[in-house]
């Protein structure tokens, strides 16, 4: 590399481009984690009736004003036109950049060779129970054709992306809403979708997207059809499966909501056969393995799980990954951007092998679990409760009642617990 090209990597420069709408309340938050990290903010604001475009003028934001045309990649495609520097990067309104990890978006910017970077993003929900873990491509370089397509849940169209993973964290607070606000959410959603299967109704995508709408507002059934609809499609269309290996998973989850534990071992069963790494489809197993009762089976499936866990969270390779298509454009993310659903659920799968190996009389294993699991739990009420139970069931009188008081402890008006200590005392 010439000195000329060698320094402009190294005084490289990030737009940060954003569509809005009606985001007051999200968009100080994101804008004051990532402020001093960019050299100009473009926004696009598509119709907004709040403070929005106030707060984005008080940040020093570029404001564009296009009418929303009901698609987001065209809105999105907007933003990317009035970016100046030399790299782009992409959030909305709900993300906020961990402070920590900040300062390596300079360092990430100098790589000569990538010009698309995935950062790892963290699906935040309500009261921090839950979360979900992906890797997804936020930042690319700017001025080699990159664009989006897509009216929903618009892709990353590219020609020859070299990717490079960053462990840079990005938070999203899309699911960290009210109930009102995730209505609002699911209704606009669901009905791009809805318009997109009306005009492509052999693309899998948009069912895809519809099953997992559906499975968060905890409507199974429909998620069930329409997640079975994008895998017979993409099947049909000679697809690549993995990247509709959510599918599998939103059958298979629902399925296990409705306590339909065989099929959901079924679908499990599928996608590990297809990503034989898949963390979602071992947690699944082994959930439905332990409501079978067949456990021999669910300790087996719960060690991949654990296993998986562990390459997910402590492997991570830096170097750029050619990702290159002859033929011209290709979206590009899969298989990369999988999606973690249950990163989260490490505690219960410890809860469960300890309760497993007590009822095997496997005592020093199965304490040895339980620790694991109280102390990794992201919701103590619900380990308290479940081990609670457990000891409660076996006749265990004397732990039933102290996990229950420790219950109470944190929440004194603990229903069950209470129930339950009624029996133990009487």
């Amino acid at each position: 590399m010439n000195p000329e090209t060698e320094n402009s990597e190294i005084n490289s420069t990030i737009s940060l481009c954003m569509i809005v709408k009606n985001e007051e309340e999200n968009l100080p938050r994101c804008l004051y984690s990532i402020k001093d990290y960019v050299d100009e903010i473009i926004i696009v604001d598509t119709g907004s009736t709040d403070r929005t475009i106030e707060i984005a003028n008080d940040f020093g934001a570029k404001v564009f004003i296009h009418p929303w045309e009901g698609n987001f990649s065209k809105a999105r495609n907007y933003s990317l036109k009035y970016a100046t520097c030399d790299w782009i990067l992409i959030l909305d309104a709900d993300h906020e950049l961990e402070k920590a990890d900040a300062h390596k978006l300079s360092e990430t910017i100098k790589d000569k060779e990538a010009n698309y970077v995935f950062f790892r993003v963290y699906d935040t929900y309500k009261e921090s129970k839950n979360l979900a873990v992906y890797d997804f491509g936020l930042l690319f370089r700017n001025h080699i054709g990159f664009h989006y397509s897509g009216i929903v849940h618009n892709a990353l169209i590219t020609t020859d992306a070299i990717i490079k993973k960053s462990n840079i964290r990005i938070y999203h607070h899309g699911y960290n809403l009210s109930e009102e606000k995730m209505d609002e959410k699911f209704e606009r959603t669901s009905t791009l979708l809805k318009k997109q299967i009306e005009t492509d109704s052999h693309n899998p995508v948009p069912h895809m997207y519809l099953g997992i709408s559906h499975m968060d507002r905890r409507m199974y059934e429909s998620a069930i059809k329409h997640s079975k609809r994008a895998i017979s499609l993409s099947e049909d269309n000679g697809s690549n499966k993995i990247d509709f290996l959510v599918s599998y998973y939103i059958v298979s989850a629902a399925y296990f909501e409705l306590n339909e534990f065989k099929e959901s071992e079924i679908y499990a069963l599928k996608s590990v056969e297809m990503d034989n790494s898949y963390l979602d489809g071992y947690c699944l197993l082994a959930f439905a393995y332990y409501n079978l009762k067949e456990y021999d089976k669910f300790i087996e499936a719960s060690e991949k799980y654990l296993t998986a866990w562990s390459d997910i969270t402590n492997s991570y390779s830096p170097e750029p990954l050619p990702h290159h298509n002859g033929n011209g454009e290709t979206e590009t993310g899969s298989p990369l951007s999988v999606v973690y659903h249950t990163i989260g659920h490490k505690w219960k799968i410890h809860l469960l092998r300890g309760v497993s190996y007590l009822s095997n009389n496997q005592n020093e294993s199965g304490n040895s679990e339980i620790d694991k699991a109280i102390s990794e739990s992201t919701d103590m009420e619900e380990t308290l409760m479940l081990l609670g139970n457990f000891y409660f069931e076996n006749n265990n009188i004397d732990k039933a009642e102290d996990t229950y008081r420790k219950l109470l402890d944190i929440n004194k008006n603990e229903v069950n617990a209470l129930f339950n200590l009624g029996h133990i005392r009487f």
